[in-house]
């Protein structure tokens, strides 16, 4: 199922646009996929980043804590 958008852009544009060989609909609708993926992308790292500031900070490295963990056994 689509929905319909509608966009007002200048007349010279849209004459522009219609001397170009170019499938507008699918230009834009890659477009608008592309802006929402960064989008995303971007709130979702600063979300990561929030999250790693909270979380406590381990002194030892993970190689400490595997052999550690292996010598306790």
């Amino acid at each position: 199922m689509s929905a319909v958008i509608s966009v007002r852009i200048p007349r010279k544009l849209k004459e522009m646009m219609q001397r170009v060989p170019i499938d507008w609909r699918s230009e834009i609708e890659r477009f608008i996929e592309r802006r929402i993926r960064e989008y995303m992308k971007d709130k979702y790292l600063e979300i990561a980043r929030k999250c790693r500031e909270r979380t406590i900070a381990l002194l030892m490295s993970n190689a400490e804590l595997i052999r550690e963990d292996r010598d306790a056994r």
